[in-house]
């Protein structure tokens, strides 16, 4: 009985101490990317050297970049971005109860 509570305790600390590390990993991801076009989703998209696309839903107010800009297409960007989760809401502005995970652009230089 010891040794599987002893078992139980291991393995409930070590996937806390996983936990954690998966959530810092969201937090402050950085790419050098190059700006492709704002697409009709209302989405900042970006594409890498290895050609993956990057999509970002929402720039800080701290970039002083203007992505909508088209003269920024084109170049060549170092990003850095966060994921957050935010309820979804209807046409008519109610909650849903249904959670989605969003890219924004924190920094935003020119490489």
């Amino acid at each position: 009985m010891k040794k599987t509570f002893s078992i139980l305790i291991v393995l409930f600390v070590s996937l806390t101490i996983a936990g954690f590390t998966t959530s810092d990993k969201l937090q402050g991801k950085k790419v050098v990317a190059t700006y492709t076009e704002f697409t009709d989703n209302g989405q900042f998209m970006f594409t890498d050297a290895n050609n993956k696309q990057l999509l970002f839903d929402e720039v800080s107010e701290d970039v002083e970049i203007d992505l909508y800009d088209d003269a920024n297409i084109g170049k060549k960007f170092t990003i850095t971005w966060e994921e957050e989760e935010v309820e979804v809401y209807d046409e008519e502005g109610e909650p849903t109860g249904d959670m989605q995970t969003i890219r924004r652009i924190t920094s935003l230089e020119e490489a």
